[in-house]
Parts: structure tokens; C-alpha cells; sequence
């Protein structure tokens, strides 16, 4: 169940043409009387009575929790179109607010009404006050096909339709992708549910494969890297003795990077990693420096951001442990490149 309120008049006319039957395909006293009965109530009225509007705000969204949006647009969309068959009359009167009021017309959103209203009666089915053109019988509205709903406020609910031809286009166009749909998916109509479905399950198993495929690449080359660092001068290096790693790994998270430092460190009791990695077009950042040569004053957060800086980017964390983006990918090997020079003038300070 929900809170509804309609936008406007749902569906007013499609376009004018010569003939009554299309002249204006309106049925917004049906509607919300439909509305209101598959949600107990609760639709938006009149605004007079506050409290029975919270309650009934309540209500429509515990049942809302309970059966779900979907059910309920199926539901309200099946009344509206059974009340249309039902072919009422629709007849106009004009009377005092009370006395429309009394029997039963909705009066909407809170407008300011005349002391004369006109009162439109939908076969005793609806009764609501409007000043605006309706048909005289309900069949004329022919097809009534709900396309859309949106959350625009704290528990309300706006829900778009449209009517005869307009809802009968809109109809043939979907079976029409759906047919399409099928026939890409090598299955029929009925199966294109299920047959997305199996085909999203592999999609999400087969990328799990190729990110633990990469993430085991990515593993082999650090090790790599960790246990022939003269073959890697370039990236390993020693400062006074400590060994400084300054690396880009492709394909490599977040997380990924803060692995391979703990490897770094678990390698190398005392050293300086520094690990970077294009993610989504941005550079990220992590840099691990060990306990004893933090004790000697080195920061792993001043480290990344001297690294983040000519990236466009700052970071933060922990001495030992830091991390850090930026916008640009350009200067990224020189940014890594400076790390060696940080390190010495952090050691000889």
C-alpha cells in the first residue's frame, strides 16, 4: 500500500480530435477512488485533517513494507480498468461545499473551494469536486496503463498514466522490445526474467573470476619484486640502508595495495613502501613506513601527501599506514619517483 498523490489529472486529453469519443480521456475521480481503496484510505485529500492524514501516513507505509510497491500499482491499475468496463455514467451537479462534502466527493491538496462546487458523480462509484471536462461514460476512457511512479516526499508516492490509444502505443511498444529482448536471449517471452537473471549470475561469477585471476597476477609480481629487488632498481632502492619501494601496480584496489605493503613489511623489518594504482581514471595512494623508523620521525600521512600534492590530491591515516587520491594521472611516476628524495631528507634532517 501507499500514500498516492496524482500529478494534475491523470492523463488529461491526449490531443483533441473531431470526435466526442476522444475529445478528453480523463479519469481522475475513478482513480483516486481506486487509490484510496487498495490503500485503506490513503491518498491526499483534503488537508484539513492533519491527524487523520498521519494516521493514515502510518498505515499505507507498513503495508507498503509488507506487500510492496509493485503489488499495489498492479492492484489500483487492475480496479481502475474493471470500473472503466463497468461503463458509468458520469453526471456534473452543482451544490454547496457541505452538502458535496456530506456525500462523499474528495475535495484534493488542500484547494480553496466557492461556496458553490461542482460536483461530478461516477455512477455513485466516485464523487468528487472538479471544475474540469469529463466524459459521460467511463467506457470512453477505454485502456488504462500506469507508466511510472516516484517518491516525492516522506512516505508519498506519485504515479503517472495514460489512456486509450496513448496507453495501447505504449503497450505494443514494450511487447515489442520484449519480443526483441527474447529473441537476443535465445528464449521466448516468458523466460526473459529468468534467462537475465542466469546470464547476470554468470556475468557477477565470471567477473569474480577475472578479479581474483588479477588479483593472483598481482600477487606473483610483487613477490616477485620482493625477492629480486637488484633486478628492480628502478622502483627498490636503498636510503641509508633503509630499503624504499616506490611502485605503481595496474589493476590494483585499495585494498589490494594495503595488502602488498603489509607483504613489504612483513618482508622487510625496517623500510619505506609506497604503492600506487589508476582507479577509475584517478590516481590512489597508499604508503606503509615501519615502526622504528617512525620512531625516528618519519610519517606515512606527511609521505602521501607529498606524493598526493602534485597529483591534486591530499590523503591522510595513520604514521605507519596512509592513504591517498587525486584528479591527475600525468605526473604519477615522477610524484613515485620523489619518494626516494623524501626519504633521505626525512633521515638526514
Amino acid at each position: 500500500a501507499l500514500i498516492l498523490q496524482r500529478w494534475g489529472r491523470l492523463d488529461e486529453a491526449m490531443e483533441l480530435h473531431k470526435e466526442k469519443e476522444r475529445l478528453c480521456r480523463k479519469l481522475g475521480d475513478i482513480e483516486n477512488l481506486c487509490i484510496s481503496q487498495v490503500n485503506q484510505g490513503a491518498i491526499h485529500g483534503d488537508k484539513g485533517d492533519r491527524e487523520t492524514q498521519l494516521a493514515l501516513l502510518k498505515q499505507a507505509q507498513a503495508a507498503a513494507k509488507k506487500h510492496g510497491y509493485t503489488a499495489t500499482l498492479n492492484q489500483i491499475e487492475k480496479m481502475v480498468n474493471q470500473q472503466i468496463e463497468e461503463n458509468y455514467p458520469v453526471k456534473s451537479e452543482v451544490t454547496d461545499y457541505k452538502t458535496a462534502r456530506e456525500k462523499g466527493a474528495i475535495a484534493l491538496f488542500g484547494e480553496k473551494y466557492s461556496e458553490q462546487v461542482r460536483m461530478i458523480d461516477i455512477g455513485g462509484f466516485s464523487r468528487e469536486l472538479c471544475g474540469g471536462t469529463h466524459l459521460d461514460q467511463t467506457s470512453k476512457i477505454g485502456l488504462f496503463k500506469i507508466i511510472s511512479e516516484q517518491g516525492i516526499g516522506s512516505g508519498i508516492r506519485r504515479i503517472e498514466a495514460v489512456t486509450g490509444r496513448v496507453a495501447y502505443e505504449i503497450i505494443q511498444q514494450r511487447f515489442l522490445a520484449l519480443n526483441k529482448t527474447a529473441t537476443l536471449l535465445e528464449t521466448t517471452p516468458e523466460n526473459v526474467p529468468d534467462r537475465t537473471r542466469a546470464l547476470l549470475d554468470d556475468l557477477h561469477n565470471a567477473r569474480k573470476m577475472v578479479a581474483s585471476l588479477r588479483q593472483g597476477s598481482i600477487v606473483a609480481e610483487f613477490n616477485r619484486i620482493l625477492e629480486n629487488p637488484i633486478s628492480n632498481q628502478k622502483s627498490f632502492t636503498n636510503v641509508n640502508e633503509v630499503p624504499v619501494l616506490s611502485l605503481s601496480l595496474a589493476g590494483a584496489d585499495a585494498e589490494t595495495l594495503r595488502q602488498m605493503t603489509d607483504r613489504f613489511r612483513q618482508r622487510y623489518p625496517s623500510g619505506v613502501v609506497v604503492l600506487a594504482s589508476v582507479q577509475n581514471e584517478r590516481p590512489v595512494l597508499v604508503a606503509a613506513i615501519t615502526q622504528d623508523l617512525v620512531d625516528r620521525g618519519l610519517d606515512a600521512v606527511e609521505l602521501v601527501r607529498h606524493i598526493a600534492k602534485p597529483l591534486g590530491g591530499g590523503g591522510g591515516g595513520r604514521p605507519t599506514l596512509a592513504q591517498a587520491g587525486g584528479r591527475q594521472t600525468d605526473n604519477l611516476e615522477e610524484a613515485l619517483a620523489s619518494v626516494k628524495g623524501w626519504v633521505k631528507g626525512e633521515l638526514d634532517s
